[in-house]
């Protein structure tokens, strides 16, 4: 009978694999911090959603400090699929994982009054429990609506993502 050798814990492989599914996600969608002090509104925590530029930044911020409140402040509720998102973040912090991103670059894609689609670029790395697991240059394309005043990201975790479906 053949033996199979095992890299690493049953719960490394957990994790892992729980990090490659929301690392597709990321990409898809986001992630962290440039340290500015104009990502989030005056009241604490709270995202500021004034602009597109600053929503995207806020949900950077919101993720590299592991704070689902102020991501899901800044999803469309109503949007099935940036539940996917939240649900595997939650559950990526459960199992360790951290992200951090610098050299962000935002350019906005598509603008018109209610709707924005913005492309985003960002050095990313990927940690499990402080293991250094992805450190490359990756990036992502969001699309934002305005509501309200305030704009709110969709489809985060639909794939394909609203960008690459054809009008």
């Amino acid at each position: 009978m053949q033996e199979y050798t095992c890299f690493g814990t049953c719960q490394q492989k957990t994790k892992l694999h729980i990090l490659l599914i929301l690392s597709m996600l990321i990409l898809l969608l986001f992630v962290t911090s440039c340290g500015d002090t104009e990502k989030f509104s005056e009241e604490k925590n709270t995202p500021n959603q004034a602009t597109p530029e600053l929503a995207v930044k806020s949900l950077l911020k919101a993720f590299s400090e592991k704070d689902i409140s102020a991501v899901k402040q800044l999803t469309l509720p109503k949007d099935s699929s940036n539940q996917i998102v939240i649900k595997g973040f939650q559950k990526a912090i459960e199992e360790g994982v951290s992200m951090e991103f610098a050299d962000i670059e935002i350019k906005v894609k598509e603008d018109s009054p209610n709707l924005a689609r913005v492309q985003v670029s960002f050095h990313q790395i990927i940690r499990i429990d402080d293991q250094i697991i992805s450190n490359e240059r990756s990036g992502a394309l969001y699309t934002l609506v305005k509501q309200d005043d305030k704009w709110y990201f969709v489809g985060l975790g639909q794939f394909p993502p609203p960008e690459w479906i054809e009008r």
